[in-house]
């Protein structure tokens, strides 16, 4: 994998398709443009430009496919492309609608196994908290939506739940849209009770 930067906000990475597979990637997925694929390839790779350049990005992103061959795909993003005026038109707006950090008082966060949702439950449940929050399953994670309007909690709660599982750059819209939703409210309580 190459990584270089363009500007101050753009960045060229290269990946071969070898090293996709050794990800877990097909190359079958990206001809069929799996949409799930795109957005966990994506997701994947923004976190490799932010462990070399040593910062955490949570703001919307441009992608672009600049070359497709044989043996490797070279990809563009730009960081904080709608700050620029010639770029905020509707169409660019709905076309990266699903990488735009919209306000959301959701935070979404990605367990590999159930498992690592009941512990979180349990550790919850010891905490005597009760936490707005969704569970979805998108193939092949779990996900916990947190919704955190309530003043402070994320910065008492943040910690705890990163214990259990790591952040996801996936939306609330989306997994309501493509996941299917195991508990629709009071998601890790609703798991405690159950479990």
């Amino acid at each position: 994998m190459n990584i270089e930067r363009l500007s101050k906000n753009t960045v060229k990475l290269s990946i071969s398709f070898e090293e996709l597979h050794e990800k877990g990637f097909a190359k079958k997925q990206m001809v069929e443009e799996d949409a799930f694929f795109w957005h966990e390839l994506f997701e994947e790779l923004i976190e490799e430009i932010e462990k070399r350049y040593h910062f955490a990005y949570d703001g919307p992103v441009a992608i672009e496919i600049h070359t497709l061959t044989e043996e490797e795909v070279t990809l563009i993003f730009t960081l904080d492309f709608l700050d620029n005026d010639d770029h905020t038109n509707d169409a660019i707006e709905e076309l990266h609608a699903g990488w735009k950090r919209e306000f959301t008082p959701f935070s979404i966060y990605k367990c590999t196994d159930f498992e690592e949702i009941i512990q979180l439950a349990q550790r919850i449940a010891k905490m005597r908290m009760v936490i707005p929050s969704r569970i979805f399953w998108k193939d092949p994670f779990y996900y916990v939506a947190v919704d955190y309007s309530q003043e402070g909690m994320k910065k008492n709660l943040e910690p705890v739940i990163l214990e259990y599982a790591e952040r996801s750059r996936l939306t609330i819209h989306y997994l309501e849209e493509y996941g299917k939703i195991i508990f629709s409210n009071k998601g890790i309580e609703n798991v405690y009770k159950l479990l």
